[in-house]
This record gives C-alpha cells, structure tokens and sequence, in this order.
C-alpha cells in the first residue's frame, strides 16, 4: 500500500492501484490431509509445501491438524511481503519459562523466515510461559514481547500477527496483545530463504512444541474485525448461514444463503427434518436429503415449509478441478414459525371467585413452570361458586383465534372432590354484547391433582374473529358445588402486520430509513399510515411487498413519527386488519462526515478523500498525523477520529482541504437550516483565519480567531439561510481551510446538517460579585479578592514564581510543594460555587479541593488524571478531551446549588468551552462538612495527587458562575456557538 511518507509520492499514482485495494490470501494451509508428507495450499499461490522431520497428524481446530516435535512444514517460496498478516490455530505442549534474550534462541516458532548473511527476516513465537513475541528485521531489528498473553498449555487458541509498514501488532484469540511502532525502513528485509511454519531454516533452537492447524498469511495487515471473522471460519467451509442456526420463528418461504467458502467452485446443498439423515447424507449416499448438486449460487429455495417445524441444513463447498475437493460444511437448523402465536395482551373477568383465586390467576402464569407445567398451589387458580358461574377473556383487539389450550383445576385434592371443569358452553364476540357460541367443544380433562401437570384439552376455535371469549362451565368432575380452571391460552393465526423496523419507540433513526414489518400471513397488500399526530394518520402509500421508503415523506429531523399498517386482502373477510401504532423518531442531525469510516487501506485513508496541497505548493496544507498520515485518535470531538489539517500560510496564500461528494448532496430536505462543525486549535498555532467552501463560496468563521491558537473544541453553526448563490441542493464539495498567514494544525470533527435555524449564542460577560478567593501569584501568595484568604506555600521549599499567563505563576515540582489556605475550609453544606484557574502542565495532579473524607461526608477535589479535566467527590465529573502538554490553558469547574456529582449539575470548562462530559461513579449529592483546609497544588486529604506544572489566576466563588462569565476568565472577547 502506497505511503505518502516515503519519497511524498504523488497522490496520482495510488489512484493507478485500484485493482490492489484489499488483502490477498497468498498462503493457506488446512493440514486436512491426515496422512504422508505434503500438504496442499489451496491459496491461489498454490505453492508447494512439505512436511520435514519429526512430526504427526492429529485432530486439529478444523478437521485435521500437524503436531510438531522436532520438524516444521517447508514451504516452497520466501513469501517476501512488505506488509503481512499471519494467522494460525495452535495448540502448544510446551513454551519456555523465561523471555529467550534475542529472535533466534529457544523460541517455539509458528511462521519463521530467517536470512542469508546478516540479514534475518521475521518470526511469530510463543515465548515467556504464555507469552506472544513477534521479531521484524526492517534493517533493524524490531522485538515486539506481549508477555502474560494468557497463552494456555494443551488447548486450542488462535494467534496472529500483523505488520502495515509502521506498527506490528499480536493478537490472541482475536483481541490484541501487544503494538509496537517498528523503527527502520517500512518493509519487512528481503530474503531468499523459505519460509517455514513451526520452524526456521537459520536457527534449529526454534520449533514449535504442539499443533497447529489453518495457517493463513495475507499480503496487508488486516483489521481486528477481520481477524475476528478469519479465525472463525474453517478453511473452505460456508459460512454465515441465513437463516441463522438455530433460529425459529423463520418465515415459511424464507430462502436458504450462506457465505461461499474459499475457492469454493460449486455447492451441494443438503435439506430435512432429520439431523442424522443431513449429518450423514454424501453426494454418494444423498439418504434423500441431497436436495441440490453443483449448484453455482449461494441461495437456494426450499418452497413452503411446514408451520413449527425444524429442519436442519448442510452445504458442502466444492473446489473446482483438478482437486475437486469437498468441504463437508457444519449441520445447522432453524425452526419454521408456528401456525399460530399466544395472545397476550387479556383482560380476565368473571361471575364471581374465591378470595385469592382471582380471574386473573388463568392468563399470568402464576403455577406454571419455565416447561408450561402446572403446580397444583391453589392460589396459581381460578375457583368460584359452580351455579351460573362464568370467566370472560377480552382481548385488547379483535384476533382471528387459532385454538385455545386448557389447563383445568389442579388442586391436589382434585382427584377425591374434582373442581375442575367438565362440559362448558364457549362464546365468542366482537362487542361484548353479541355472543355466538362456539361449535364442537370437547369435554375438558381433568387435571390429575400433582405437581408438572401440562395442559391436556385444547379447543379448535376455527378462524373465528372476536374480541372477547366467555366460558361458561356446564358441570365439574366433582360434587362440592365450586368449580376452576388453572391457565387458558390463547392462540391466533398472526394476520395483522407485526415486528417493526425500527422497533416501536426507537430514537435516532434515520430519516430516510427504510420502515419494514413483519406481513401478516393473509395480506394481499399493505395500507401504511404514517404522520406526527397518532390520533390522525394520513394513509402516505400502498405497496405489496412489506416494507416502505418515505424518501418523498421528507420526514424532519428530530421529529416523533407515529405509524401505522394495515394488511389489506380483498379477498378475505374481513378485508382489512388495522395494525398498532408504532412510533419512532428521527435523528438530530444528519451526517456530512463523523471522520470514522477512514482507514489505513488504501483509498480508505483519509487524505485519499479529503484532499490537500500535498502536491499543490498554492496549498499549505497536509492533512493526516504523523508518518502514516493517519486520522487523529487522541483530539476526538465524537467516536474515535477527527480530521486533522496541519496548515503553513507561511509561504501558501491559503491551506485547504476539500472533500468531493461522489453522489452530490441535497442540503435543503428534512427541515435542515444549518451547516455545523466542531474544531479544535492548539497553542503552538501562530495565527490563521478558519474558514469553509460550499462548492466554493466562502464563508469566514465569525467567532474569536484565537480560538485557533487555543485548545479545545467550538462549536460553529453556518446558517444556510444565510448563504447566497449556492445551490444548497446540488453540493459537490466541502472544504476546511485556514488563511491569513501563520502555521498549526486544526482539528475538524462532527460535520453535520442541522434544524436549528437560529445560533444559540454565549457572550463573555466579565463576572460581577461572588468572589471569595483569588491568587493571581504575582511574585506572592495574596488573596486579591479583598477577603485576606492568602495562602502560604507548604512543602520542603516553597514553590518559586515565574512568569504566568497574566504577570508571574507559581510553578509547583509535583513532589512535595503546594500551597494552603490555612483556616479557610472551603465552600460548605450544598451550596454553589465555581473554581477556575489557568495551568500549564505536563502530568497529572489536583489543583485545588477542600472537605472531609470521613465517611459520609463529602469532599470536592477538581484536578488533572489521565491528561483530562475531573471534578471529585464520592463519584467524578471527568472531561472527554486531552489537555495540551505544556501550554497555558484556562479551566473551570461550576457546580448549582443542592448539586449532584453529576452532568448537568456540575460543568467543567476548558479555554472557555464546556468541555465533553462522562460520569462514573454515584451521583451522590454535594454537601461539604468541614475538614481539610483549602489546598492547592495537591490532594487536600492525604500526601498524593501532587500537581506539577504552573498554575495562575486560581479564583473561587461562592455561586454558579455562567457560561459567558467562564468565557470572559478564559480571555474570550467575542460571542461563539453554545455546544
């Protein structure tokens, strides 16, 4: 894959290299022959591989396997790959103890390519007990040790290794162990000797003590995810299989897919209702299951099958001539749906009952066991006077009814005094009102009065539609004058539409998302209703197949949608079954780029699609970070990527990066008003003007220019409305660039198509009142505010001045210096305050906190971990963006009154923004007792969290500060976009 860094190779020429866009198999070894001393790659390679010395054939993950005691499999070429991907299924017998002190001593080798002269190549190995270690020669020597792996002894795990030029990479069992940044040049030394699985032509300290199976070498490094799908797919097998195993409730047409195995030429599809028949069959003994042969697709229809029936499938993949090689694929099965499904949604009424033997006891389970099997506790019942007694079932709409089962009276008494029910006359209604009565009811059978009772009477209602059923017992299997049931259940055959996509009361769909449903089973054809007022649906289409496209609906973002579908068969009576409501609703936003789909493949990088002044010296700009020009991983607004553009105006009039839609974008549907991004400056930047183009019209950012030489994320909403002579319909391009002299980097994340037609704005106001505590640090430790809370340095030396953001700072050495407010406790009980400060830092550490950690009372601790902002009591406020080493940055902390360890109640601010918020922990409220002094520079509780780095400016308040006053101590001047 071709890398800008080397020799800044023209963009032109990668585009020449569509054809070589994804990773080659280039090696594949099955080992499934099972005897003699060659096995086959069956990689179109096709290369020739021997088995050498001391070893034996066994039972491998997939099929057969090759143990190795003291020999190794040779395989007939170098495979000289500048990049590569080794996977292999192993299975140790034993792994040395310690690290081995280079690549080449007492390593247990799974793929090892030695050298001639002094150049060595590459080996994959287990090593240190349960260890992976992978060595690269790249002109230098490149040792990536994952020790404490969890590699385990006689069993079967996966192992792979992957190199992209820049960072090696081990995994086990397909999640990664061990990275390491390879140093050199970006390829692999070439050599002319063999590769060898389980060994190493140079060094024979090297082989591999145990099995291994399904060995796998790609020409590029593969993805975790493709590793992931690679180790769970037995070589030449099918896969994926649809539906998927063990599935019920699949349709009776469904068709069968899978996925075609490698080099899979043909298949040969087995198909029945007997595991043994389709576990057994063979195209020389098909046992009447061998239901289709040679066939060339990777579908195949099985008619209409049989309600509630499993049936099992298999499909062998056939490898074209001159092997012609079959690859038994695994059994699978799935269930057809059943003719009918259980009513749920009842309402259980009746003439009269005993105390705790309700109606109600009959439709919610209560007796039966996860089996359907009946207790015989009398309170899981229904009991009443026999005499004119009834028990009536209302449904929460008309069903067609199936069949309904019975369980009768169960009491353990029930064989000597018999409550349950003999003969009874059943009704059927729509209206509660007209009652026809069911035909051909059976005499119910009795319980036998113990415990795992299961239903034993089942009554055939025929297709009839009704709302309500009534039972009216006729006589009892006894003579005490009282009479019950246990359980009934409902079935109905599933006529109307059900199972929607999206799920019923889903958020964040798409606006253009299809609406499907599962098609009741009598449709001819299907009304949708669709509209934001549940109670008044418009009828928006009728279509045949079940589902619909509202593209022409136009729905808008961030909008509730109400839906309805009703079967329609004007052949049937009724010709319409009305459907549920269902609701969704739509997402916010629509994406333009979330910068998470690109990659380190080619044409997936992400300089392939924004593209800059790599080969343009008009344009000062180069997008990507770091030598691989990769997406930045660690400034992220949202997900895990942003777009970073490094700029230099230094010489280029302007630095762009432009993004060409391959399908052109229509910005003007769905009630969108506005274009949002989210950037991010840095301190290093020396000036620049940002700015965007809409098929080339400009547009300015009109907040604070500095807030490119800052840290942190802003928000800025370009009203479209706003814009002329651009056709919002027809968007070709986008571009981000920055001009006006001055070099940096910006970071572009979160580029989206919003409603919002109006900007909501913060205005830096300067704050007036509140302020308790303020340390400018100006060469002392005076408090300025006028309250005489000045502090006094702590420590083996007191912490030494420089020079601040404004005037001097103190600059703490995270040892043992700090600063206190002696006798000042802090701000108590659940009142508001706010802290803010300017620091500059490099590490970790708390700048200023106050309380008790007696238990139950709160402190309150606002500091630097992980390189993030946090806010601390029982539970954290912690920041989701990584602070700038060694710059000056403004940070702020606001907490309301009665407040909880928690977002909203407690805001943290970075250079004037409210930075991204996560917590963890209880949301345990903010009510401070006496204790520590006020600290700052350090944990107030105890000798630890000690700040390094310069802090000035620190101010506390006694209230909430607001939005636009933390902007005005960030230095903010001009108004900006709310986040």
């Amino acid at each position: 894959m071709c890398k800008r860094s080397i020799h800044r190779i023209c963009i032109v020429l990668v585009l020449a290299l569509a054809g070589s866009a994804s990773a080659e198999l280039v090696l594949h070894l099955p080992f499934d022959e099972g005897s003699g001393n060659v096995t086959a790659d069956i990689s179109a390679s096709g290369l020739q591989v021997t088995l050498e010395r001391d070893f034996q054939w066994t039972a491998g993950i997939f099929g057969q396997a090759v143990a190795f005691t003291d020999g190794f499999a040779e395989v007939s070429d170098p495979l000289n790959l500048p990049q590569i991907t080794i996977l292999a299924w192993v299975n140790p017998t034993s792994i040395l103890p310690q690290r081995a002190p280079n690549w080449f001593s007492g390593q247990n080798t799974i793929y090892g390519k030695g050298g001639d002269g002094a150049d060595d190549c590459i080996a994959l190995s287990l090593t240190a007990g349960d260890g992976v270690y992978l060595y690269l020669d790249t002109g230098v020597n490149n040792f990536l040790y994952a020790e404490d792996a969890g590699v385990q002894l006689g069993q079967w795990q996966h192992i792979a290794a992957t190199f992209d030029g820049t960072i090696m990479r081990v995994f086990l069992n397909g999640e990664q162990v061990g990275e390491l940044a390879a140093v050199g040049s970006d390829s692999i030394i070439e050599t002319i000797e063999f590769v060898r699985i389980g060994g190493n032509r140079d060094h024979g300290t090297m082989d591999f003590d145990g099995a291994i199976d399904d060995v796998k070498v790609f020409d590029q490094a593969l993805t975790t995810d493709e590793i992931q799908q690679a180790m769970n797919v037995a070589p030449g097998v099918a896969a994926n299989p649809d539906p998927a195993n063990e599935a019920i409730d699949v349709l009776r047409e469904a068709a069968l897919n899978w996925t075609s195995g490698d080099f899979a030429n043909t298949h040969d599809v087995y198909f029945g209702t007997v595991f043994g028949d389709v576990n057994d069959a063979s195209a020389n003994d098909p046992l009447d299951v061998l239901v289709s042969q040679g066939q060339t697709t990777t579908t195949f229809d099985a008619g209409v099958l049989d309600f509630g029936q499993t049936y099992y499938w298999r499909v062998d993949e056939v490898n074209a001539a001159p092997d012609n090689t079959i690859f038994p694929g695994d059994v699978w099965s799935f269930e057809v749906e059943p003719i009918s499904i259980p009513i749920t949604n009842i309402i259980a009424t009746a003439s009269g009952f005993n105390p705790g033997m309700e109606p109600s006891k009959t439709i919610d389970g209560s007796g039966l066991n996860e089996s359907d099997q009946h207790s015989t506790m009398n309170t899981g019942m229904w009991l009443a006077i026999a005499n004119g007694s009834w028990i009536q079932y209302e449904f929460d709409r008309a069903y067609k009814l199936h069949e309904l089962l019975v369980w009768n009276s169960n009491q353990n008494i029930e064989a000597f005094l018999g409550f349950g029910v003999k003969e009874a006359v059943i009704e059927t209604s729509m209206d509660g009102d007209v009652w026809t009565e069911v035909q051909g009811v059976p005499q119910f059978a009795q319980a036998p009065g113990q415990d795992a009772y299961q239903a034993n009477t089942t009554v055939d209602l025929s297709g009839i539609i009704a709302k309500y059923v009534r039972i009216s017992p006729q006589s009892a299997y006894g003579f005490t004058g009282q009479i019950g049931l246990s359980e009934v259940r409902f079935f109905s055959i599933p006529v109307n539409a059900r199972e929607p996509q999206p799920a019923s009361g889903s958020a964040d769909v798409d606006q253009s998302a299809l609406l499907s449903w599962r098609a009741g089973r009598e449709a001819g054809g299907h009304d949708i209703y669709l509209g934001s007022d549940a109670t008044d649906l418009p009828l928006v289409g009728s279509v045949t197949q079940s589902s619909f496209a509202p593209e022409s609906l136009d729905l808008q973002l961030g909008q509730t949608y109400h839906w309805r579908v009703d079967e329609v068969n004007e052949a049937m009576d009724p010709s319409t079954w009305t459907g549920e409501v269902w609701s969704f609703t739509t997402v916010d936003a629509i994406s333009v780029d979330d910068m998470e789909s690109y990659e380190d493949e080619e044409f997936l990088e992400i300089w392939a699609t924004w593209i800059d002044g790599f080969d343009d010296p008009a344009n000062g700009s180069l997008v990507g970070k770091g030598a691989a020009f990769a997406p930045e991983t660690d400034i992220v607004h949202g997900g895990s990527q942003s777009l970073p553009m490094n700029y230099d105006n230094r010489s280029a009039a302007q630095s762009e990066a432009t993004r060409t839609f391959d399908v052109p974008m229509d910005w003007t549907g769905h009630g969108v008003q506005s274009l949002v991004l989210y950037f991010h400056g840095s301190g290093i930047n020396t000036g620049g003007t940002l700015y965007v183009k809409i098929n080339d019209t400009k547009v300015a950012y009109d907040g604070d220019a500095s807030s490119l030489m800052r840290a942190g994320w802003n928000k800025w909403v370009i009203l479209l409305g706003d814009l002329a002579g651009v056709d919002l319909s027809n968007v070709r391009s986008l571009t981000i660039g920055v001009d006006g002299g001055g070099d940096g980097v910006v970071y572009v994340d979160d580029i989206t198509l919003t409603p919002a037609g109006d900007r909501d704005l913060i205005t830096p106001s300067e704050p007036v009142g509140g302020l308790l505590l303020h340390l400018p640090f100006d060469g002392d430790y005076q408090d300025a505010s006028g309250n005489g809370l000045h502090g006094t340095p702590m420590g083996g030396a007191s912490p030494p001045f420089e020079a601040g953001h404004l005037g001097q700072a103190v600059n703490f050495d995270g040892v043992d210096q700090y600063v206190e407010i002696t006798g000042y406790k802090g701000i108590l009980g659940p009142n508001p305050f706010s802290i803010s400060a300017w620091i500059k830092t490099s590490g970790n550490g708390t700048m200023v906190g106050w309380g008790s950690t007696a238990a139950g009372v709160t402190r309150v601790e606002f500091r630097v971990d992980q390189n993030r902002l946090r806010c601390e009591s029982s539970g954290n406020v912690q920041g989701d963006t990584t602070l700038p080493d060694s710059e000056w940055i403004h940070v702020a902390v606001t907490v309301i009154e009665n407040a909880s360890i928690d977002d909203p109640d407690v805001l943290l601010y970075l250079n004037g923004q409210v930075d991204n918020r996560t917590s963890t922990g209880a949301a345990a409220p903010l009510d401070m007792a006496p204790g520590f002094d006020v600290t700052i520079g350090r944990r107030h509780s105890g000798q630890q969290r000690w700040f390094f780095g310069s802090m000035d400016e620190v101010r506390i308040f006694d209230r909430t500060l607001s939005a636009g006053e933390v902007a005005s101590l960030a230095g903010r001047i001009l108004a900006f976009d709310s986040p």
